[in-house]
């Protein structure tokens, strides 16, 4: 039997979709060049359906899991001290499902997020799942994502609502300061986030493995109406694009239509949107078009997008969606981080409504200077973001970690302290 790989993410892979769902895609298919994987997809969000797996996806597995809590559990081994996103694992529900993976062993388990590190440790400590190694993708800074929610509420928590996060954040911090102890290497998607995480827990299982899309060729330049055709794209339950796309209809919207001679069409496309986002939407005259099956079309029909993120964190795998589809970007600092980009290079930065209609008239206003920065964008995307090059740094990760003739004694020593 050839290698084995348990791989556990909370978002089902997919080759399009949510940010989430194609890093968690990409990972699929660069462990399946390498082993057999067991996939594990657990999620509590049973108010939801999870989405179907792709034949495409499905058969780069040995065994693909579905674990999907019907409650929110209460495991018997939960802390005061653990963040709320690692709780409510039951772990009498994770015994009947996972049942058929007792005892059994892998050359690697990858587990994708923080907030799944619950199921590996009740695969490990209570059904005897062994592993060579254990690699963690974080993703994200799941703690100061966090603080940047904070701040950007501010006020509207209330004195009790401030202090109660703070703690949350706290709790998020010493989690992934904790978590190293228990894991051979852990990922994260920029240097950035690499920097900032080894000032906790030094950089010596600390690796970059930078986010990536599939690209089609670039859609050549809509052909023009008079208008300008701005469009937002992400997951529309996602705390932070709510706050940015409140900010982008009620601020910098109204700014851009009054310094604008055209016609301006915001389009919003995502999945869930909540009903007051719709609502706010349809009063401003924004599109908004929800759990639509593809993207593509809309990138199409578009002529610029726009990122005016203001908190969250990682890399926004949906600006190098832009860029694979052709189309400039302008964006907040905050939702370009993470990304090898400089402003008037690969695309535009801007932090203020005004700085937003600044942006998009130096776009629109010249061919030359709209193309300079599509193309830019564009080899950026096949040099650093492409698809192969995340196969590519997700396979030597695991090579390098399996080579490290001290990782097994190392996780053995760490686990049994944890």
């Amino acid at each position: 039997m050839g290698s084995r790989c348990l791989f556990i993410t909370g978002s089902v892979p997919a080759l399009s979709g949510t940010g989430a769902s194609i890093r968690a895609g990409l990972t699929l298919e660069a462990l399946a060049q390498a082993f057999s994987v067991v996939l594990v997809i657990a999620t509590r969000r049973s108010q939801n359906a999870l989405p179907d797996l792709s034949p495409e996806m499905q058969c780069l597995c040995e065994e693909v899991q579905f674990f999907q809590q019907t409650d929110f559990g209460i495991s018997g081994t939960e802390s005061w001290l653990e963040p709320a996103l690692l709780k409510g694992w039951d772990e009498q529900e994770m015994n009947m499902s996972f049942m058929t993976l007792h005892g059994q062993c892998f050359d690697a388990v990858h587990v994708f997020r923080l907030h799944l590190m619950p199921v590996w440790r009740h695969l490990r400590d209570t059904l005897s799942v062994s592993a060579g190694r254990v690699i963690l993708d974080l993703d994200d800074i799941e703690s100061r994502a966090h603080f940047r929610e904070i701040r950007l509420k501010g006020l509207a928590l209330g004195r009790l609502g401030i202090l109660k996060e703070l703690v949350e954040g706290f709790k998020l911090r010493q989690a992934e300061n904790h978590v190293a102890s228990e894991v051979s290497s852990i990922l994260v998607c920029s240097e950035g986030d690499k920097n900032a995480l080894s000032r906790r827990i030094g950089q010596s299982k600390l690796s970059v493995l930078p986010n990536g899309a599939r690209f089609p060729k670039p859609f050549p330049r809509r052909i023009g109406d008079g208008s300008i055709v701005l469009l937002f794209v992400g997951s529309l339950f996602y705390g932070p694009n709510q706050h940015a796309l409140r900010w982008l209809i009620t601020k910098i919207l109204p700014e851009i239509r009054t310094g604008s001679a055209r016609p301006i069409r915001l389009v919003i496309v995502g999945k869930r949107p909540p009903a007051w986002l719709k609502e706010l939407a349809a009063q401003n005259g924004a599109e908004l078009h929800a759990d639509v099956p593809s993207v593509a079309p809309f990138y199409k029909d578009s002529d610029i997008v726009v990122v005016p993120i203001l908190s969250g964190g990682g890399t926004r795998i949906k600006i190098i969606e832009a860029f694979g589809y052709g189309r400039p970007v302008v964006s907040t600092r905050i939702g370009a981080e993470g990304l090898a980009v400089c402003d008037e290079q690969e695309l535009l930065l801007a932090e203020t409504p005004i700085a937003f209609c600044q942006a998009l008239a130096k776009l629109s206003g010249s061919d030359d200077y709209y193309e300079r920065i599509t193309l830019n964008a564009r080899k950026l995307v096949d040099a650093k973001y492409s698809r192969d090059a995340f196969v590519q740094a997700l396979q030597y990760i695991h090579a390098r970690t399996d080579t490290d003739p001290d990782n097994d004694a190392k996780l053995d020593q760490e686990s049994a302290h944890t």
